[in-house]
């Protein structure tokens, strides 16, 4: 298997997926990532399935995290899945 190169991720499309009801390690994680993406000069959207709880909310106001509800999943060429230990927890996505 070929070792994972951030370089491959140059002109993909990246969805930072975190479980439904996102608590702040899944949200902050997927947050990390996505500042790190960006400074490789790399987009990336961070999304949750239907929402997030008020603690993270409150963090992704303050933070000034911007993060989309509900994304069409075949709009993406990378789905990184954070904090995920069931299927059931991707709410309207397991369609």
């Amino acid at each position: 298997m070929k070792p994972l190169n951030i370089i491959d991720f140059k002109g993909k499309s990246i969805l930072l997926l975190c479980h439904e009801n996102a608590d702040l390690d899944a949200f902050c994680s997927a947050a990390i990532l996505s500042r790190f993406l960006k400074q490789k000069k790399i987009k990336s959207s961070v999304a949750v399935p239907s929402h997030i709880n008020e603690q993270t909310l409150s963090f992704a106001i303050s933070e000034k995290i911007s993060f989309n509800v509900n994304p069409a999943l075949e709009q993406f060429d990378v789905i990184c899945l954070f904090d995920f230990n069931d299927y059931e927890q991707l709410g309207k996505l397991r369609k």
